[in-house]
């Protein structure tokens, strides 16, 4: 779920995902599972998710609960059979806080 500290002095807080919790992201006829997510960005897991980078993705992010967020970004890199997204219409910080409230509640050792 959250970082050690060092990966997350970026801009957003970032929340990874067990696999069992990852909200999954339907976009441009694909879908893919979110393995981290930040209001900014998003890694997704790449297996069919083929979007090379530089190439805009758009579409929705849908979490565990059913609730969808339109998201809208540019792929930035693959990695480690991951694709990196920036996002420029990301997650609204109120449903990241509620994503990591839930993620607690659910598994409160890993603080």
């Amino acid at each position: 779920m959250a970082d050690d500290g060092h990966d997350n002095r970026r801009g957003f807080y970032r929340l990874r995902y067990p696999e069992a919790e990852r909200p999954r992201v339907e976009a441009d006829g694909l879908v893919a599972a979110v393995t981290e997510l930040s209001e900014g960005g998003m890694r997704v897991v790449a297996g069919d998710f083929r979007v090379a980078v530089g190439c805009r993705v758009a579409g929705e992010v849908r979490f565990i609960d059913g609730e969808a967020v339109w998201v809208d970004g540019t792929v930035l890199r693959h990695d480690a059979g991951e694709a990196v997204l920036q996002l420029e219409v990301g997650v609204p910080f109120p449903r990241m806080v509620t994503e990591q409230k839930r993620l607690l509640r659910r598994y409160p050792d890993s603080r």
